[in-house]
Order: structure tokens, then C-alpha cells, then sequence
């Protein structure tokens, strides 16, 4: 058994979404939810819990621009009580909210495509 399996939905939609904040460059709303199959009324939920429980220092920038818009994005700025190298290494691969993909994926092992 890996450290992965049997994990809950909300543990592994957290880590879905840490993964997304730290892969992607500067993700909306909608960039998250794409990514990570999370509805963005939850996302928005799961960013206050990183904050309050593992201290993780996320931030909504808003561009400087001259035209009205909610065009902002999210910044990862410090993993709090994560070790951002271990956490990438033991739970980088989950990408989405829900279990199926990434197990099927973690079982096939190291893809053999090229993208």
C-alpha cells in the first residue's frame, strides 16, 4: 500500500489543488477548477483551510491594468508547515480531486508517452 491509497476525497482535493497552485503559472479561478475537476465554490473553500491549518501563504493578485476586470490570479508564496520537496515527491502526481484518475495512473507507473 502506498502512502497515496486510501486516501480521503477532501485530503486528496487539497493536494490536488496545492499541486495545481504550484504547477501552474499564474492560475485563475477557472485555471484551478480546469486542472483539477474542483468546483470552484470548493476550491475557494479548500484556499481557507490551506491558510488556516497549514499556514500556507496564498494570494489573489490583481494585475495592474487598465481595463476593468476580474482578471486576477493566485500566487503560492510560502508552503507553511509543508516541506514544499517532500510533499511534490510523495503526492505530486495527484492532479485531480477525485480518486480514479491518479490511481490508474499510479499504477500504470512512469508514462512511457511523450507529450
Amino acid at each position: 500500500m502506498t502512502m497515496t491509497e486510501g486516501l480521503s476525497n477532501p485530503c486528496r482535493r487539497r493536494y490536488a489543488l496545492v499541486n495545481a497552485l504550484a504547477e501552474l503559472k499564474e492560475p485563475t479561478m477557472s485555471d484551478l477548477h480546469r486542472h483539477t475537476g474542483i468546483p470552484e465554490t470548493t476550491i475557494r473553500r479548500l484556499m481557507t483551510t490551506l491558510r488556516q491549518e497549514l499556514a500556507i501563504d496564498l494570494r489573489y493578485i490583481h494585475p495592474v491594468s487598465t481595463t476593468p476586470s476580474g482578471s486576477g490570479y493566485y500566487e503560492l508564496r510560502n508552503w507553511g508547515v509543508l516541506d514544499a520537496k517532500a510533499f511534490r515527491r510523495t503526492f505530486g502526481h495527484i492532479k485531480r480531486g477525485d480518486e480514479a484518475e491518479d490511481e490508474v495512473a499510479e499504477r500504470r507507473g512512469p508514462s512511457t508517452q511523450t507529450r
